[in-house]
């Protein structure tokens, strides 16, 4: 098992038309969190936002 200190989660993100991937899409921007408790956070304020999720 990977302990949390090595792992990355990672969102790609497509600021205008709001949508968040939690796979890689071309032309989108690759955003890398070291910490769950940070990518949950951040992913409840896209959601907060209004962004779609794929």
């Amino acid at each position: 098992m990977v302990p949390d200190s090595a792992k990355v989660w990672i969102v790609w993100l497509d600021e205008q038309a709001k949508i968040a991937s939690f796979h890689h899409v071309e032309g989108y921007r690759r955003q890398d969190f070291l910490n769950q408790a940070y990518f949950h956070n951040y992913m409840m304020s896209l959601q907060e936002r209004g962004f779609r999720f794929q």
